[in-house]
């Protein structure tokens, strides 16, 4: 995978916005030296101090669309950043690897 393992974090997956794709509990390697968007990549970002496992899309010039796997149960929404926004963004690395304990 090409990760500095001094460079990348383990976490575990909570919840269902990634499902069926990421599963709660399921382990998912974030390489912290990646943090442009490339579209349809998973990244763990932070939004307004929480931390999420989500796929984002780059709209030049100023826009990033956030998007969950489970669509029926979460919708996309868009961050503009050519405006004021009223809460904290930072994209923390892009999740390169992500895997399950077989039951």
């Amino acid at each position: 995978l090409g990760i500095n393992l001094q460079q990348s974090e383990v976490i575990f997956a909570r919840g269902d916005s990634m499902e069926p794709t990421i599963m709660g509990g399921d382990s998912l390697l974030v390489d912290l030296t990646r943090k442009e968007i490339h579209d349809g990549a998973i990244y763990c970002v932070r939004i307004d101090g929480e931390i999420y496992a989500k796929r984002l899309q780059k709209l030049p010039p100023d826009k990033v669309k956030v998007i969950s796997d489970n669509k029926e149960k979460y919708d996309a929404f868009y961050i503009d950043f050519s405006k004021d926004i009223n809460f904290d963004f930072e994209v923390i690395g892009e999740v390169r690897w992500w895997g399950r304990v077989a039951k």
